[in-house]
């Protein structure tokens, strides 16, 4: 009886008329640490720099990837847009268990907003730094390097500009992750989502 009266207190239903401050019980507060689904396993967060300004003058991009399914977003400036593209992977995928990223101050800088939205909001989340100059320890790097490869080759072949780099390396990191994968069997789409990608509009 408790644990459903304690139910009840603790969600919504429909038809509610009456509850202790109802709209707390719609909308996350900002010390709700359980708002992001938990997102198994390993991952890693680096930002790659383009020789290239794009035409929305981006010249950056956050990766993050866990040797399976990739994540990007093209930055103006990594100081002030790296935590929003962080945000968005959470909102998106969920707050990962272990996240690795290198000691570039907009990461773990003092005054760094990707530092403190995953310290306020990573519930038990574990936090990893490579060593300087030993990037083999962050998994993103793989990450940066294929998904660049597979960027470079498809606007090399295809005769793109060099300023709509942004579109490319979004439409290659959804390839990959809509690609079967033989180590898993699976799609990244559907070892991240759990269910199976359309690809109607790659065909």
């Amino acid at each position: 009886p408790k644990s459903a009266e304690q139910t009840i207190l603790h969600t919504r239903q429909q038809g509610t008329r009456h509850a202790t401050f109802p709209l707390s019980r719609m909308y996350p507060t900002g010390h709700d640490h359980n708002r992001f689904s938990k997102l198994r396993g390993h991952w890693y967060a680096d930002v790659f720099f383009s020789k290239v300004l794009s035409c929305h003058h981006e010249k950056n991009c956050l990766i993050i990837y866990n040797g399976d399914f990739v994540y990007v977003r093209p930055l103006i400036t990594v100081q002030g847009e790296v935590a929003v593209g962080g945000r968005d992977f959470v909102s998106m995928c969920g707050m990962p268990e272990i996240l690795t990223t290198d000691g570039a101050n907009y990461f773990i800088g003092p005054k760094s907003d990707w530092r403190k939205f995953f310290n306020k909001y990573g519930n038990g989340l574990i936090q990893n730094f490579s060593a300087p100059y030993k990037q083999r320890g962050n998994l993103a790097e793989q990450g940066v390097l294929q998904v660049k490869k597979r960027m470079e080759r498809t606007m090399r072949t295809k005769g793109v500009h060099e300023r709509l780099w942004p579109y490319c390396i979004k439409y290659e990191s959804d390839i990959n992750n809509r690609t079967w994968n033989p180590k898993t069997g699976r799609t990244p789409w559907e070892s991240m989502f759990g269910n199976t990608p359309d690809i109607s509009e790659y065909l």
